[in-house]
């Protein structure tokens, strides 16, 4: 009976060998977390960017470009002290990466300077300590068009 069992044991490691053979051909920087990133659903303890507004006022010879960042929870709750990451991509074409920390209210407040035109403003990610970035159920991306 012992040698039936281990039988049985070595034909299930040789099954699960063959059902893993698909994925030989992948490179390591495939097979990751960010294969699965889509698969789990935050529904605790999460970070939502729930919409981003943008402003723009004449500064100088140019504009003072404003996209504020709302931030709530999974229960629509502001969340302060959240470390919000950004990018702008100002009309030009230069890029800025910049971090900001919500306010009591859960807004973080980015500001650049440019010309005239189309202005992105794209969320990166957020950090509060025990709780996930829910990126699935979030506004990420706003454009901000600045005429004269």
């Amino acid at each position: 009976m012992k040698k039936f069992g281990r039988i049985i044991i070595a034909l299930l490691i040789l099954l699960a060998g063959f059902a893993l053979s698909p994925y030989l051909e992948l490179s390591a920087q495939k097979i990751d977390w960010q294969l699965y990133q889509n698969a789990y659903e935050c529904t605790e303890n999460c970070l939502r960017s729930v919409g981003i507004y943008g402003v723009s006022i004449p500064y100088g010879e140019g504009y003072l470009v404003g996209g504020f960042v709302f931030v709530r929870n999974e229960n629509n709750q502001p969340m302060s002290d959240t470390i919000v990451a950004a990018r702008w991509t100002l009309p030009n074409g230069t890029v800025q990466n910049r971090n900001a920390m919500t306010n009591a209210s859960g807004i973080a407040r980015f500001l650049t300077t440019d010309g005239t035109g189309l202005y992105n403003l794209t969320i990166l990610g957020m950090q509060r300590s025990g709780y996930t970035f829910d990126d699935e159920n979030s506004v990420l991306t706003k454009n901000i068009l600045v005429s004269p």
